[in-house]
């Protein structure tokens, strides 16, 4: 059902102008908006506390609009954020919609015009993908609409590039041996042979609904704001929080549970032999938490590429760090 969410006490149905957001609560309001929307949607479990989430939330988002920002390549409107995380709270349920930050480009106005190569674009265009030169195009006017290349358009390798495609569909092999994005199974379809949309688990070889706090799991089965822990969907737990094991933990299973406790990640220039470094960073074939590439850098795997970047060939031979903002021309 296509059903949006109308939260009453709320900005989301308010006419009135958004109330602005400062960089830094802007993570904190970003995971708490979309983590109330999803919980509205029966997404996340209703045992999440999503005022917690923006609390704990420590990972810095915009990592890469941090710099653009300290370099003077993008400003930062705090309404336009504003509005972004208003219409992230009241978006839709259409399990084809499926809201990311990325999506909020108005909140980091670049300089570059409709038709220009991407750049940052000015408030109002995105970034085309889809393109094999990525232009700035105008942006539809419909709030969170997914970016990315819809069902039938190339895509690149998708061990490296998945996420290139559109959320409902996913980089699949092609009848003339490339790759191109096919269309996700959805609620009741069969999933032995393509994924289910992220939103969904594949159960007995069907995309079902995921499983609410004590649901036995085998797996990715749990809803958001959950993991599968010793057979049982339990709450993630964060950064000094309790933990049965590793896997409980916020960053996964390479962030220690250290006498039941999750242990924070390792900082930068630290070893990472007993866990995962923190955002910023990567864990090098030396075990040490070295700083990730920036895009345009050098790449192999996209392991070592900065947030919201992927290693991709533009063409030249090499393998670059690139991005929904990248220059690069994506064949």
């Amino acid at each position: 059902m296509n059903r949006t969410i109308c939260f009453a006490a709320l900005a989301a149905c308010s006419s009135s102008p958004p109330s602005p957001v400062s960089l830094e609560a802007l993570c904190g309001a970003f995971a708490r908006a979309d983590c109330e929307r999803s919980q509205a949607c029966g997404h996340t479990s209703s045992q999440v506390d999503c005022a917690r989430l923006e609390q704990v939330f420590l990972s810095d988002c915009i990592s890469i609009q941090r710099q653009k920002l300290d370099a003077g390549l993008v400003q930062y409107d705090p309404v336009a954020a504003g509005a972004c995380v208003r219409s992230i709270r009241g978006g839709t349920c259409d399990l084809s919609v499926f809201p990311r930050f990325h999506y909020c480009p108005d909140a980091f106005p670049g300089p570059s015009a409709e038709g220009e190569p991407c750049g940052d674009c000015q408030a109002g265009l995105n970034c085309n993908t889809a393109a094999r030169c990525a232009t700035c195009v105008r942006r539809s006017p419909a709030p969170n609409t997914p970016s990315g290349r819809a069902v039938g358009e190339p895509c690149f390798n998708p061990i490296l590039s998945g996420d290139l495609c559109e959320v409902a569909a996913y980089c699949a092999a092609a009848g003339d041996g490339g790759f191109e994005c096919a269309a996700r199974a959805t609620r009741d379809e069969a999933c032995d042979a393509r994924p289910c949309h992220p939103e969904l688990a594949c159960l007995g070889s069907t995309c079902r609904p995921r499983l609410d706090v004590g649901g036995a799991c085998d797996g990715d089965d749990c809803l958001q704001g959950l993991r599968c822990v010793e057979g049982q969907c339990r709450p993630i737990a964060y950064s000094g929080e309790a933990c049965v094991n590793s896997q409980q933990c916020a960053y996964g299973s390479g962030l220690p549970c250290v006498n039941g406790t999750c242990a924070s990640p390792a900082p930068l220039g630290s070893s990472c032999d007993a866990g995962e470094c923190e955002l910023a960073a990567y864990c090098n074939d030396q075990w040490q938490c070295v700083p990730r590439v920036e895009r345009d850098g050098a790449c192999v795997t996209g392991f070592e590429c900065a947030l919201g970047t992927l290693c991709a060939d533009p063409g030249d031979g090499g393998r670059r760090c690139a991005g929904p903002s990248s220059p690069a021309c994506i064949p």
